[in-house]
């Protein structure tokens, strides 16, 4: 929740708010604001409140708020659309009756779109073919208005102006003749969107001059105009987007284009469609889906077990540039902070950051936590939302404050959790953390399974928010504390019901926020029952403190239900040595739970403990020296990555069948962690580097960037994702853009 104090005639900074004087008191909105960036010159606020009231906001570029917005309409849902200025800092307050909230800060840059659609009228003399209706007709059919769109035959682009008139789409058209180009570019020009809306290429239709999966929409002019179908079917669907992509081909009511013709074409090619021929025109519709054997990163350690590793196969030895560009550096928290992954499924990718203010607020800056969605394959903005206070930092002692389903992304914040709609970052469910045993404690842990979301009751001061410089302290080095929770809980994920909830009688214990991984029914978890770790006030205790020798356990609870096992060897009392940091991880292939951790002897030992999952029996151990000391670059905090039958860790790689652990010293440098999939390792060796599975020597992707300090490279959906994480590095790389690869 957004809460404040303001004292009459005196200005605050409180959680990295603006706090303004004010003569009506302040008060809290139960859920919000968030700030919704969405069309150039405009940004939507939405916030919530208990009880119907008017919406209503005063605003100003910073520090005034001469401007006011409303709407008199009695609700407790709220949104307002208000007009802003491009890269301004921008101040803003809620009023609620004679009471205000106190004032909060955003940043007007962001990628802006396409802009908004010239006035005036159609550059073309008249619309004898229904170009008009062809394109409503596309856009209500596909429900596709944002994202790159080819007019495969652009003729003289016509269709590719009612389309840009009509939605957001990035439009691209190829045409054969030359005569065509031209005056497609004369009229586009003259309706003053050439080069801005729409752009027009010259070149054949069966061999276009771009990459694979480009287009999220495909339509063609020249089917509507001469009743032919250009080029090839198969050229066509190769640069179509796969999970999603559209092809809506064909032409409206008294055209010339045959249904035989047209299906003949797609058939040919070897493309599967489906007709319609009513009164709305001719039209086949290619949908095209995932491609096969495509991995998905949901979660921060790429899922619920924490395995670190996708089920991704596409990936090869050598790879090329799909394509690169936006987020840049601006919105993303500094690398040394080790921020939350980017997450990926179905084709679209959610990057984390942070709003770009920064120069107004004192070390450390949490601001707004920022939410940025990009289409996986062409690199288009979908969406950005600022989310008060949710940027943690020193992510690999914490866990993930994101995770990602098909139809929402799920952000922990202050005591709520807020799910946007990934289509277009709505925030459109509101969770809240079930308080239990008296305290009023944040949301930590999140993680998304089916139907269910599953989240902690975290100390305020247990994650760190922001990033600053006295948090990279809390990023490395050694004997550093752990964020820490008092309880677990499950609710279902879109109506927000309570499932269950689970906390150790007293409370009587502390759960490792990094100790928490899901497989099949089954939450795992490692608890500490130490008195000294169970007194902490900030949620923030030591390894070393926890893992006392005797009052440390791995819990299992079932996931539907939320009971406890307590047959067999559960819960397992452990006695382990660790000092730096602790991981849990589950292994679905011999359905093992992984504490993974290491500790000084004297140099840095990597110890790890698997138990089998039915009964809590020891499977094995395995330990291996590594001999660094005081490491100031991640050389005690290396994630495992379990893929097949092996743990990859620093310097070793680790049997699952038998713990026996092998020397396997990737070429690599020490900052970082390693990611994986199916078939490859990736991590980070001054550039980004792709280690073919079971191979210590790793190629070079791109000399021209460099990889975040923790996970940054991400292969899902059938590509290797580096979405940018450089932000803040001095060294010398000339580019701070995010790229994607894909299979050469």
């Amino acid at each position: 929740m957004f809460r404040t104090l303001i004292w009459a005639g005196v200005a605050l900074m409180a959680c990295g708010f603006l706090i303004a004087y004010a003569d009506a008191a302040t008060i809290e909105i139960p859920v919000g604001p968030y700030v919704q960036f969405t069309n150039e010159g405009e940004v939507t606020l939405h916030w919530k409140t208990d009880t119907a009231v008017a919406s209503k906001v005063e605003y100003g570029m910073t520090p005034d708020l001469n401007k006011q917005a409303e709407d008199a309409t009695p609700k407790t849902n709220h949104q307002l659309t208000i007009p802003v200025e491009p890269v301004t800092n921008y101040s803003f307050r809620i009023i609620v009756g004679s009471d205000n909230t106190a004032t909060s800060e955003f940043f007007s840059a962001f990628d802006y779109g396409p802009g908004i659609f010239p006035a005036g009228p159609s550059p073309y003399p008249d619309d004898p073919l229904n170009y008009a209706q062809a394109a409503q007709h596309i856009l209500d059919t596909t429900g596709i208005t944002k994202g790159v769109c080819i007019v495969y035959g652009c003729n003289e682009g016509q269709l590719a102006y009612e389309l840009a008139k009509r939605s957001d789409l990035k439009i691209v058209g190829f045409e054969e003749n030359l005569t065509k180009v031209a005056a497609a570019r004369n009229y586009l020009d003259a309706a003053e969107i050439y080069g801005v809306r729409v752009t027009v290429l010259h070149g054949s239709l069966s061999s276009l001059n771009c990459r694979d999966y480009s287009a999220n929409l495909i339509v063609s002019d020249t089917m509507i105009a001469d009743g032919t179908c250009p080029g090839s079917a198969a050229e066509m669907f190769r640069v179509l987007r796969p999970a999603g992509g559209v092809a809506f081909l064909g032409r409206p009511a008294g055209g010339s284009l045959t249904q035989a013709t047209l299906e003949g074409w797609l058939t040919d090619g070897g493309v599967s469609y489906t007709t319609t021929n009513d009164g709305n025109g001719l039209w086949s519709q290619v949908l095209r889906a995932a491609l096969p054997g495509v991995g998905e990163w949901t979660h921060y350690y790429a899922n619920p077990a924490n395995t670190a590793s996708s089920s991704e196969t596409n990936i090869q030895n050598s790879m090329k540039v799909l394509w690169y560009g936006q987020p840049g550096p601006r919105y993303i928290v500094d690398r040394h902070n080790r921020p939350m992954a980017s997450l990926c499924k179905d084709g679209i990718i959610i990057t984390p950051g942070i709003d770009g203010i920064g120069v107004s607020q004192p070390e450390p800056n949490p601001g707004f936590g920022r939410l940025m969605a990009f289409d996986a394959y062409n690199g288009s903005r979908y969406w950005d939302v600022l989310v008060p206070n949710a940027a943690r930092v020193a992510i690999l002692r914490d866990c993930g404050w994101v995770a990602l389903a098909s139809d929402y992304v799920y952000v922990a914040y202050n005591d709520d959790c807020v799910g946007l709609d990934v289509k277009n970052g709505d925030p459109t469910i509101h969770l809240t953390t079930p308080q239990v045993g008296g305290e009023t404690l944040n949301w930590g842990y999140v993680a998304v399974v089916d139907d269910k979301i599953y989240g902690s009751g975290q100390k305020p001061g247990a994650s760190l928010i922001g990033h600053s410089r006295s948090h990279v302290d809390q990023a490395y080095y050694d004997n550093i504390a752990i964020s820490t929770s008092r309880y677990l809980f499950a609710r279902n994920r879109i109506t927000g019901s309570l499932l269950w909830s689970y906390q150790r009688s007293g409370p009587s214990s502390v759960i490792i926020n990094p100790g928490i991984a899901i497989g099949g029914d089954y939450i795992y978890f490692i608890e500490s029952r130490n008195s000294t770790a169970v007194s902490d006030t900030d949620g923030r205790v030591q390894a070393s403190t926890m893992f006392s020798g005797s009052s440390e356990y791995l819990v299992k609870l079932n996931r539907i239900t939320g009971a406890e096992v307590t047959t067999g060897n559960w819960p397992v009392p452990l006695n382990l040595p660790l000092q730096h940091v602790v991981y849990l991880s589950y292994d679905s292939g011999r359905d093992l739970v992984i504490i993974s951790g290491t500790w000084n002897n004297p140099g840095y030992q990597y110890e790890q403990y698997a138990y089998h999952a039915g009964d809590g029996s020891s499977a094995w151990s395995s330990n291996y020296y590594t001999g660094a000391t005081n490491g100031s670059h991640g050389e005690q905090d290396q994630h495992p990555v379990i893929v097949g039958d092996y743990i990859y860790q620093r310097y070793y790689k680790v049997d699952l069948n038998n713990g026996n652990a092998t020397a396997f010293a990737l070429s690599r440098g020490s900052c970082g962690t390693q990611s994986g999939c199916t078939t490859h390792l990736f991590g980070r060796n001054g550039n980004p580097q792709l280690y073919p599975l079971g191979s210590t020597t790793g190629q070079s992707l791109a000399g021209e960037i460099r990889p975040g300090c923790w996970i940054n490279m991400i292969p899902a959906n059938g590509l290797l994702l580096i979405p940018e994480s450089a932000s803040g590095c001095e060294c010398d790389y000339t580019m701070q853009a995010s790229m994607v690869f894909m299979p050469d």
